[in-house]
């Protein structure tokens, strides 16, 4: 699982979003979008800040899978996330190397590997995209949504592209290697690639560290939008 969740951290930091990891009972006001790349207890409480919360939320496959005395949840997986997406999971189907079912989502084409959901929809839980099997991969009802297996990196980022806009959150795809943060009003940008790149800062910035172009191993900070 460490693996998968780094998959959805790398994908957002692509996207040239900032990332805070916390806890699953942390105060999440203030964030518009949330990503679970897979939790295998939800619990009530969190279900709660779910419903009181604005953001858009993305959870990964397994979530929802065990009840907090390890056991599978009598109403089926996701568990209490129902509530908030109507939705169960039938069946786990690890995946052998040579078996991977087909998607697309938004123009991004790939594939599930290491394991995948069949999942039902209920409720009005809407299927956003499907397997060349038609098993649902993709799975919203308003603000939540759910992967139903392990994708390909092409097909993390979309998704967590689709959610961050319907956030309201602007991404820019970075070049290879390159990463930025910001902090108040200041905008760094890394280049940990192996070409120079230039930073994406606005044509008025005002840079207080480097410069726009970054040699590997460079880094630079800007003020402005």
């Amino acid at each position: 699982m460490p693996t998968l969740a780094f998959d959805y951290y790398e994908s957002l930091r692509e996207l040239g979003l900032d990332v805070d990891i916390v806890l699953s009972r942390a105060d999440l006001t203030g964030y518009a979008l949330a990503v679970v790349p897979s939790i295998a207890v939800i619990d009530d409480a969190l279900v709660h800040r779910i419903e009181r919360s604005q953001a858009q939320w993305v959870f990964g496959p397994r979530s929802g899978s065990k009840t907090d005395s390890f056991a599978i949840p009598s109403t089926l997986p996701p568990g209490a996330l129902q509530r908030v997406l109507p939705m169960q999971v039938l069946e786990v189907e690890t995946l052998r190397p040579t078996l991977a079912p087909a998607v697309s989502i938004d123009g991004a084409d790939g594939v599930a590997m290491h394991w995948r959901e069949h999942g039902r929809a209920n409720g009005g839980t809407h299927v956003d995209a499907q397997f060349d099997d038609t098993w649902p991969a993709l799975l919203s009802h308003g603000r939540v949504c759910y992967v139903a297996g392990w994708l390909s990196h092409a097909l993390h980022r979309t998704v967590l592209q689709q959610a961050a806009h319907g956030a309201g959150i602007d991404t820019q795809l970075l070049p290879d290697g390159l990463r930025v943060r910001r902090r108040g009003d200041l905008t760094f940008a890394f280049n940990f690639g192996a070409e120079p790149v230039r930073a994406p800062a606005p044509s008025d910035a005002t840079f207080v560290l480097g410069k726009a172009l970054l040699n590997t191993g460079d880094v630079c900070a800007w003020k402005g939008a």
